[in-house]
C-alpha cells in the first residue's frame, strides 16, 4: 500500500466501510466489526499531527499497524484454503 500521508486516512476509512459488508471478507461478523473499528482508529491516529516525541512514536506505531493490517486483509480477501493456511 503506497499512500501519501494525506490520502491514507481516507483510504483507511473506505476500507473500514467495505470491511463491514457481509461476504466481502472471509471473516465472521465480529471479526469484520473489529477490523473496521481498528481501521477507523488507525485513520484517526495517523491524522493527528505529532507534537511530542510520544506523539511521533504513536504515529509511527500506527503506520506499522496499518501495514500489517492491510497485508492481513489481503489474505482475508482470499477464498478459504488459498491463504496458505489449512481450513
Amino acid at each position: 500500500m503506497t499512500q501519501t500521508d494525506d490520502d491514507m486516512p481516507e483510504t483507511l476509512r473506505r476500507l473500514a466501510a467495505s470491511a463491514i459488508e457481509p461476504n466481502r471478507l472471509n471473516l465472521t461478523e465480529d471479526e469484520r466489526i473489529a477490523v473496521a473499528t481498528e481501521l477507523y482508529r488507525l485513520a484517526d491516529a495517523i491524522t493527528i499531527e505529532p507534537v511530542t516525541q510520544g506523539d511521533l512514536d504513536a504515529k509511527r506505531q500506527a503506520l506499522r499497524r496499518v501495514a500489517w493490517l492491510t497485508q492481513w486483509l489481503q489474505r482475508a480477501l482470499l477464498p478459504p484454503g488459498q491463504d496458505g493456511h489449512k481450513p
